[in-house]
């Protein structure tokens, strides 16, 4: 990830409140900023634009996404001058993550097409991250699956395509699985004679209605058998955010 960081000041939010359909629990969280990006308009090229990237943890779950009733109450240079954007580009928690594989932690941004006031030293952002939380954990049967260019096979509501049938330097497949929203924990491959194929998460797309997940094998197969871990039901932990990054300029 690049990064303009310049005199990074932060602070650390723990303590979150937890929704869930039966009682209610508390999730242990932080936030930290881990990169400020700030640009200007000059002439005709590019413009104005502010933008935040959290890393988030929250302890013991699963994080699927970030769920779109989460909030911004502000963002703000330390002049009093709001960076709050509005229409087409409203300024919002994204809902493109990059998670961390331990599945507990994910980076998300906020982004502005407006920039500080001259002289500005801070950005301060202030909000609740609604966070989707996966519960339940559940396994699909076992399903064989040749892997040659579009090849299909589904397990449970589960759809594997392949799009790739080799990689690079000896490494295998290229697949995606279909889900009915962001529910996968884990894909599991094995080989012929049973023996497990290490399995790589490339990236997670999203148009709001249906999610595609996309994979790599570390090694090259004709064909194989693989199970989808997943969760059947999902909570949603509330995570308040208050940072204060310094800009240095």
């Amino acid at each position: 990830m690049k990064q303009r960081l310049s005199a990074l000041a932060l602070m650390v939010v723990l303590g979150s409140t937890l929704t869930a359909a039966d009682e209610p629990t508390k999730a242990k969280t932080a936030v930290e900023a881990v990169s400020l990006a700030v640009a200007k308009k000059h002439d005709e090229l590019g413009g104005n634009s502010t933008s935040i990237s959290l890393q988030v943890v929250v302890a013991d779950r699963q994080i699927l996404g970030v769920d779109p009733s989460s909030t911004i109450s502000e963002f703000k240079d330390d002049k009093g001058n709001s960076l709050l954007s509005t229409g087409f580009s409203k300024t919002k928690f994204s809902g493109n993550a990059f998670f961390h594989k331990a599945g507990n932690a994910m980076v998300v941004s906020v982004y502005s097409n407006v920039s500080p006031a001259k002289g500005a030293s801070k950005v301060l952002l202030k909000g609740h991250l609604v966070v989707k939380c996966g519960l339940d954990e559940k396994t699909t049967e076992e399903k064989e699956v040749e892997l040659k260019l579009n090849s299909e096979a589904k397990t449970g509501d589960f759809t594997l395509k392949v799009t790739q049938e080799k990689g690079f330097a000896g490494s295998g497949a290229q697949f995606t699985v279909t889900p009915a929203g962001p529910i996968l924990k884990t894909v599991k491959f094995k080989d012929a004679d049973g023996k497990a194929v290490e399995v790589t998460l490339w990236g997670s797309n999203s148009d709001g209605k249906s999610w595609t997940q996309t994979f790599s094998l570390k090694k090259e197969i004709t064909n194989g058998k693989f199970t989808v871990t997943y969760f059947s039901k999902e909570e949603k932990v509330t995570v308040p955010v208050d940072v204060e990054v310094g800009i240095g300029l």
